[in-house]
């Protein structure tokens, strides 16, 4: 019993996650899926008599011409319907650019308030420093 608890515990935990800008590699595994997909269809189409009961007195090489005209239309539309949805919405877009900002201003206060906290620590620690200016007017040319 305590040896599945501590498999349970320790062995079989879920990884972290990664953070990444998409879904790398599969994007493009998956549109070529799609890609073929049209093409295998048309060729089904063409080879399973549809449309010599639609056009009678079609001819085999009618029937392969119509076939590669269909398949560069829906080939066509596919790529269409691909640039006209974007791949990341525009919510998400715009959420990132929130985070981006706040993360952006948060280094740069935490930026500023490590320079202040030095700066003010050599001024305090170097007596010579805060008459510095009074020297530069008593001082000759």
């Amino acid at each position: 019993m305590s040896s599945d608890a501590f498999k349970l515990c320790s062995s079989f935990q879920r990884p972290f996650s990664q953070n990444v800008r998409g879904i790398g590699e599969w994007q493009f595994a998956l549109e070529t899926l799609g890609s073929i997909g049209v093409i295998v269809n048309c060729a089904l189409l063409g080879l399973s008599g549809i449309f010599q009961k639609i056009y009678p007195g079609i001819t085999p090489i009618g029937v392969v011409l119509v076939t590669v005209v269909l398949e560069h239309l829906v080939c066509a539309i596919k790529i269409l319907v691909q640039e006209a949805i974007p791949d990341v919405p525009e919510w998400i877009e715009t959420e990132l650019a929130k985070l981006e900002y706040s993360r952006r201003t948060a280094y740069t206060e935490s930026q500023m308030a490590k320079f202040r906290s030095t700066n003010s620590s050599v001024a305090n620690d170097d007596p010579t420093t805060n008459n510095l200016e009074e020297a530069a007017v008593e001082t000759p040319l």
